[in-house]
């Protein structure tokens, strides 16, 4: 439970230009989320992630998050209309890094 409020609580920072500290919580997540198998929190905190690196003109660290999100999502057990948005959206993110 606690890594998805640190989920949100990265979003909120985004929301109030706090970039810096969100991508912090956002590795914190990851790493945890690794650690209690919970797959969701994981794929969704490589999104954010992989799209922050990706406006930032980081396309190697933007290509591991994503590439790391949909290995998960092929892999994992979840239902996957839970993560229709973020599977889009990586993989519109990867297309453009191919080009």
């Amino acid at each position: 439970m606690e890594t998805k409020l640190e989920f949100y609580k990265a979003i909120r920072l985004l929301d109030c230009g706090k970039m810096e500290r969100a991508m912090e919580i956002l590795q914190e997540v990851i790493k945890t989320s690794q650690e209690e198998k919970d797959d969701l929190s994981f794929i969704r905190s490589n999104c954010v992630l992989g799209e922050l690196y990706f406006g930032l003109n980081d396309f190697d660290k933007s290509r591991f998050h994503l590439e790391a999100a949909l290995n998960t999502m092929n892999n994992c057990n979840l239902e996957k209309d839970l993560f229709d948005y973020e599977k889009l959206s990586a993989s519109k993110i990867l297309m453009k890094l191919t080009k």
